[in-house]
């Protein structure tokens, strides 16, 4: 899917295995800015972000990135839990923008993108944590339909500074009619 975002022709599209090193770069950008992510000093290594591709690949989750030509701007990871009694539900475990593309929707089409493929892949929920100073972040998802579902107080700690870590979900928008087909 390809599309203008603020002037720039951005392309919405499944991660590829040759993605991944692009990937890595972008997160270790944003890890070194000490704000977003919980990684203090490195993003995962690459065989870890590779295995975990390869892993909800197999379990039909969104793994997408953004793309302004070949260069990768932008991802979202999800993550699915496989146990039969929870595995309608998933996490958007990451997503990352270069900081020269923030504020740009970049995010939002990303979230997006994912949430419909997940709906398509019947996720029933989807949770997410994020720093509560993460403000932009939380406005985002807020305005996306995520609602704060809980706090882990004082979660993070970073150069003395204590920070909540919030955990928000959103539902299907046909939760309950599918909930009632399934009991039926």
């Amino acid at each position: 899917m390809s599309s203008e975002t603020k002037g720039l022709s951005i392309e919405i599209r499944d991660l590829a295995l040759g993605d991944f090193e692009q990937l890595r770069g972008v997160y270790e950008e944003i890890v070194k800015e000490g704000k977003y992510f919980y990684e203090d000093e490195a993003a995962p290594p690459l065989e870890m972000l590779v295995f975990k591709f390869v892993t909800q690949r197999q379990l039909k989750v969104p793994q997408i990135g953004a793309f302004i030509g070949d260069r990768l701007v932008g991802w979202v990871e999800m993550t699915r839990y496989d146990q039969p009694s929870i595995r309608h539900n998933g996490t958007l475990v990451n997503v990352g923008v270069a900081k020269d593309y923030r504020g740009q929707g970049i995010g939002r089409r990303l979230i997006e993108e994912a949430l419909a493929r997940a709906w398509n892949a019947e996720f029933l929920r989807v949770e997410l944590f994020v720093i509560e100073t993460n403000v932009n972040a939380i406005r985002l998802y807020e305005s996306l339909g995520f609602k704060e579902s809980g706090r882990l107080r004082h979660m993070l700690c970073r150069n003395g500074q204590f920070s909540d870590r919030v955990m928000m979900d959103i539902f299907h928008p046909r939760t309950d009619d599918i909930i009632k087909a399934r009991t039926a």
